[in-house]
């Protein structure tokens, strides 16, 4: 009992550091809410609007932050069977890229953990085409097969 409690207050930690701030903004008034104010708010001479051209880029896996304050927790962590709780829950929201995938990786001391936290994140990962680089990671053939096996290639 006293593990999964505190397995569940590290997820909650988790998902309030990895969540983007939006997750948190206030939702936009509805339009049946107010009559006057819905005129005020899209008042058109009171917002600049941007030129169109360039689309937004969207974010490939985690702001440098979001993943620094995630490497303090994970390493902040004793026991590996708990760090690789952690990583499968914050691979469970958030997009990671595959520099982020190694970086973690290195986080675990056994081959074997490696090729967990690989496969948790494997379906998180936002640049699939440099995948191939997460298997140098291994010094053994074996792990890469591993992995390989674990994800379905």
């Amino acid at each position: 009992m006293r593990t999964s409690l505190k397995s569940l207050i590290v997820a909650v930690i988790v998902m309030m550091f990895c969540l983007p701030a939006t997750a948190f903004a206030k939702p936009h008034r509805n339009h049946s809410e107010g009559g006057n104010h819905h005129q005020e708010q899209h008042n058109p001479n009171r917002h600049k609007h941007r030129q169109h051209g360039s689309p937004n880029v969207q974010q490939c896996g985690m702001t440098n932050d979001q993943f620094a304050t995630f490497v303090s927790l994970v390493n902040n962590t004793t026991f590996r069977s708990q760090k690789k709780d952690i990583i499968e829950i914050a691979a469970s929201s958030n997009t990671f890229t595959v520099a982020q995938v190694i970086q973690t990786m290195s986080l675990m001391t056994f081959s074997g953990d490696k090729v967990d936290v690989a496969a948790a994140m494997y379906h998180s990962v936002c640049d699939y085409n440099n995948w191939y680089m997460v298997y140098s990671v291994f010094d053994f053939e074996m792990y890469a097969r591993d992995l390989r096996k674990k994800i379905g290639q």
